[in-house]
């Protein structure tokens, strides 16, 4: 090979290597000089297009089907702290049970190294939710509900909660639950399959339960509407 040649020859393996450089590491730079607004929104975007999995408290994650973050705002409050405040539309599925939620979310966000990481996964809110509704469904199902935060000065008991504690070896299985976050209360539909046995009859019913969830000081929600 000619000394042209080979000067062509490095010359294109040179430009070949500044390319690939660009490609995989212009997204960083743009992302550096447009500022953490811009990090943030594109750690965001990648989530949703991966789908999440949050941790509820389960064995398993619950793993989102469709999610969609809008009305995203970015507030950088500090040199390597950040709040994302969006609504957040999102289907899943958690061990059977069906999760629907549409409603507000702040995720509060670190600098970590180089990337931008949300500190409490990518939707708090919604995981604290499903977490308060999944301790729910065990007391009842376990008929101690003495640990549960209700509202309600009678202990949050009623009558349909009196006729399902009658029912003996019982199971309940949730098979969805429909929530939306309002400005201060989160409504819940949950769907539930309640099995097991009463002296007259078995017991084979599908209920339908209309619950009220409200944030108290800890991160911890109540019902403030007693539990069914």
């Amino acid at each position: 090979m000619s000394d042209d040649l080979k000067r062509l020859a490095g010359l294109g393996l040179a430009a070949a290597l500044v390319t690939t450089l660009l490609i995989f590491a212009a997204p960083r730079l743009l992302g550096a000089a447009a500022g953490p607004e811009v990090e943030i929104l594109t750690e965001l975007k990648a989530a949703e297009a991966r789908g999440l999995e949050l941790d509820v408290g389960f064995t398993e994650p619950l793993r989102s089907e469709r999610v969609n973050f809008q009305r995203i705002s970015v507030v950088v409050t500090g040199d390597d702290r950040a709040v994302v405040t969006a609504t957040l539309d999102f289907d899943g599925t958690v061990k059977g049970t069906r999760v629907s939620s549409l409603g507000l979310e702040r995720v509060p966000f670190r600098l970590d190294g180089s990337e931008w990481a949300p500190e409490h996964g990518w939707a708090p809110q919604l995981s604290q939710v499903v977490r308060a509704l999944e301790k729910r469904r065990a007391a009842l199902e376990a008929g101690d509900v003495s640990r549960l935060c209700s509202g309600r000065a009678d202990g949050g008991e009623s009558a349909a909660l009196g006729e399902l504690l009658q029912v003996e070896q019982r199971r309940l299985r949730a098979l969805s639950w429909l929530i939306r976050s309002e400005r201060e209360d989160v409504l819940v539909t949950e769907e539930v399959r309640v099995s097991g046995a009463l002296p007259s009859r078995p017991v084979d019913d599908l209920k339908v339960t209309r619950i009220t969830l409200q944030a108290a000081p800890g991160g911890e929600f109540c019902f403030p509407e007693g539990l069914m």
